[in-house]
């Protein structure tokens, strides 16, 4: 993990969503070969994603890393993350990698 460009790491700093989920899509250095406009428009809310991280949203929501807990279409990409939502987050990345087995839930966006 690294920190913002000027080489700051802040780590008192509350962190959104969004900042989440590239954290992760870049560790586990993830692609995709869909479109991010097709994958973002599952979510009613995809136009307040920053432009600098809709690839990566994308990215995860491809790879059943996003986790959104009441609404999935809802992705609230500056809302503060809250710890339940860190930890399920980083479960999905966990199962992404093969440590961890997979648990069916209907807030996991775009899993089948």
């Amino acid at each position: 993990m690294t920190g913002y460009p000027d080489n700051s790491f802040n780590p008192e700093q509350k962190i959104p969503r969004v900042q989440v989920i590239v954290s992760l899509v870049t560790g586990l250095n993830l692609k995709t070969s869909a479109s991010p406009e097709q994958v973002l428009s599952v979510y009613k809310d995809a136009d307040k994603i920053p432009q600098w991280a809709r690839e990566k949203v994308a990215i995860a929501t491809a790879n059943n890393l996003v986790v959104n807990h009441p609404e999935p279409a809802l992705f609230n990409p500056n809302q503060e993350a809250s710890r339940a939502e860190v930890a399920t987050m980083i479960h999905q990345a966990l199962v992404k990698t093969g440590k961890l087995p997979s648990i069916k839930s209907k807030y996991v966006v775009g899993q089948q």
